[in-house]
């Protein structure tokens, strides 16, 4: 399944949904300034984990940020963990001064 094709952008709720078989995985968001966003949380429902949910909301999160020209602050260790796997990719990502966990 291509997940990243089925995340939807919540704004009110502000977070990036997955929904499946009456369960949602959300990434949530936060904008403090014009020019970052903080990833705070993800969550993935123990029913629909283990399909690569968690990782299409992270790729979603990474790419929405890019395609906007925005830092990151991923305060969430999920998508801290996919930020640091993924550095040849998001490295231009990483506000200043944060650093992802060893």
């Amino acid at each position: 399944m291509n997940w990243i094709a089925q995340v939807i952008n919540n704004e009110e709720e502000q977070r990036f949904e997955i929904s499946v078989d009456g369960h949602t995985a959300f990434a949530e968001y936060l904008f403090r300034k014009k020019d970052f966003v903080v990833y705070p949380h993800t969550v993935v429902p123990e029913a629909i984990g283990g399909q690569g949910i968690g990782e299409a909301l992270a790729t979603y999160a990474m790419d929405y940020a890019l395609e906007r020209g925005l830092k990151v602050k991923p305060y969430c260790p999920f998508i801290a963990k996919f930020m640091k796997n993924n550095l040849d990719q998001y490295s231009d990502l990483l506000a200043d001064g944060f650093r992802l966990p060893s």
